[in-house]
């Protein structure tokens, strides 16, 4: 694997696509992005003190059926290392990693397809370690010092999290560490929102809801 490592790039996302082709696995590591990508072409803001890397990694007889184990297993590797630094952390379905009910880290997970196999995929995380949060995002967004009361080596977060990604995920375990299953939810569907209770995440990566719905695609938020 190789590690590209910057002070301050546009997208660490944008970089590691470069080397996609290239048959090696590749992360694009940086201190601060100055357009960082979020899901659904929202921006992520990447200030300096973050943790901010893109995985490009290649696969081989990969079904594609199994593209939500990518997903499972990126928030599951988040949660262990900050519950390593006595961080409460949980996973709001999909991609989103909680503590104390605000976002401590966003993952962005694209899968390339062909032949009904996923032959690389490209997975964004950025953690609010040691960063200031904006005031507009104080409501919303918390970051490991807030939490800890001290400043927590950005490197060595790097490097647990790393070694968790190398481990295969477990369904049982990322439903454990849901903060959204018996829970009351919002689902946006469009400009249409309506309220349910999520009752389960399946085996394939669905989130099944009270009303018998199983959402993919769709966002919701904790009520």
């Amino acid at each position: 694997m190789k590690i590209i490592r910057f002070e301050t790039i546009s997208s660490t996302q944008d970089e590691v696509e470069k080397y996609i082709g290239c048959g090696e696995d590749v992360i694009v590591l940086a201190k601060e992005q100055t357009g960082g990508k979020g899901t659904k072409g929202r921006s992520f803001i990447s200030a300096r003190g973050g943790l901010y890397f893109s995985y490009l990694k290649n696969y081989e007889n990969f079904k594609a059926e199994d593209a939500h184990k990518i997903i499972e297993n990126a928030s599951i590797a988040v949660c262990f290392a900050l519950n390593d630094l006595g961080v409460e952390a949980k996973i709001k379905w999909p991609n989103d990693i909680l503590s104390h009910g605000k976002k401590i880290c966003g993952i962005l997970t694209r899968g390339f397809i062909d032949g009904g196999f996923i032959r690389y995929s490209v997975t964004g995380i950025g953690v609010n370690v040691n960063n200031e949060i904006s005031p507009e995002l104080k409501d919303i967004a918390v970051s490991v010092k807030e939490i800890t009361w001290r400043a927590t080596d950005e490197e060595a977060l790097f490097q647990k999290i790393l070694k968790n990604l190398e481990k295969k995920s477990d369904h049982n375990i990322y439903k454990e560490l849901s903060c959204v299953i018996g829970k009351r939810i919002a689902v946006s569907c469009g400009d249409n929102e309506y309220e349910t209770t999520a009752i389960d995440v399946l085996a394939d990566g669905r989130l099944k809801t009270a009303d018998g719905k199983l959402l993919s695609g769709e966002e919701i938020r904790l009520l």
